[in-house]
């Protein structure tokens, strides 16, 4: 993208794969960029994409192929987790939630997520989730060995 030879930093994979997945691009695991190209999160600026310097160069299969499964199995898990938002929603009010069905997302009946629940005192607000959806969904993942 630039020139510079200092203050450079390694290309996160989440920018490897964004670049393969929205241009086609493939990002070499050792490539690097200075500060100037990053976000705060150390993503590269979706502007900056563009500037990347193209090569006809040959790639292997191996690396082309990883690359279509890791998306294969990305697209998998966000059909999942738009597929189970409706089970957690029951999760906002825990005083109608079926005792199967907690038991069955969380592992814990009733009582025990609702102790637990009430041990968490400080919870980032995200999306307009419930501590106790949040809950549910942290205990769901465990339970399925997901980090």
């Amino acid at each position: 993208m630039c020139d510079k030879k200092r203050g450079l930093h390694v290309i996160k994979p989440e920018s490897i794969l964004f670049a393969y997945q929205n241009y086609g691009l493939l990002i070499r695991k050792d490539s690097r960029c200075c500060d100037s190209h990053l976000e705060t999160n150390g993503n590269i600026k979706y502007e900056d994409y563009l500037k990347i310097k193209k090569s006809d160069q040959l790639y292997e299969r191996a690396p082309v192929e990883l690359l279509d499964l890791c998306l294969s199995k990305i697209e998998k898990i966000q059909t999942h987790l738009n597929d189970s938002c409706g089970i957690f929603d029951k999760f906002k009010d825990v005083a109608s939630l079926n005792e199967n069905l907690c038991k069955q997302i969380t592992g814990w009946v009733k009582v025990n997520f609702t102790r637990f629940s009430d041990l968490i005192v400080n919870v980032r607000d995200t999306a307009g989730r419930t501590k106790e959806q949040l809950v549910a969904i942290y205990r769901y993942w465990l339970m399925k060995g997901l980090d």
